[in-house]
């Protein structure tokens, strides 16, 4: 009785710390943006040290093929052009097949390339960006009732917006997944933190 007692005192001693130290780290959603991607000089053109080169790295929701899961780390150089790898997750949909039912999901690994424009007093980034990489996916055969596993190239045009605030961003995003055919659209809600 002692040792769950103990344990359970521990447990919340960590919980006031952790609690505290959140709420001295958090920023308000009306604080300033600071950090790597953040707007120093007010312009559209990539000159030298327009934005503060450095990490960022974000998790998204959303769906396209099905619902879908993302995750995103880039680096953003001095000019405003943002480089990141990109994975997603898609969980299709069910189909029935010969063998029962089968899910049409796919997983999407590759590189983003985009450029970052500000707006609105430095708080609203845009991003226009194109991802390519592989797409490894199970394609459902209508005419067999069959499912089989492929693997393709992936190319999609996409835009960003972004609330900056502090070390943070949320964000929603449009892809235009291109290839592989056929072409499908998806959107995403993100959110983000700058290292």
């Amino acid at each position: 009785m002692r040792h769950l007692v103990l344990a359970i005192g521990l447990l919340g001693i960590g919980t006031m710390t952790t609690t505290a130290a959140w709420a001295i780290d958090t920023p308000s959603i009306n604080e300033p943006p600071r950090g790597p991607g953040t707007e120093l000089k007010n312009t559209l053109l990539p000159v030298p040290d327009r934005v503060v080169p450095g990490w960022e790295v974000s998790g998204q929701i959303g769906g396209g093929d099905g619902f879908g899961l993302g995750a995103r780390a880039g680096y953003t150089i001095d000019r405003g052009i943002y480089l990141g790898g990109n994975f997603t997750h898609f969980w299709g949909t069910t189909e029935q097949t010969i063998n029962g039912e089968q899910r049409t999901s796919r997983n999407q690994f590759g590189g983003d390339i985009g450029y970052k424009m500000f707006f609105l007093d430095r708080v609203i980034e845009f991003r226009p960006f194109v991802f390519l990489g592989a797409d490894f996916f199970h394609e459902f055969h209508e005419d067999t009732r069959s499912m089989s596993s492929e693997t393709g190239f992936a190319v999609h045009t996409s835009a960003l917006a972004a609330y900056r605030f502090g070390p943070m961003f949320v964000s929603g995003e449009v892809r235009v997944m291109i290839t592989p055919t056929p072409v499908q659209v998806a959107g995403f809600g993100g959110f983000g933190y700058t290292l």
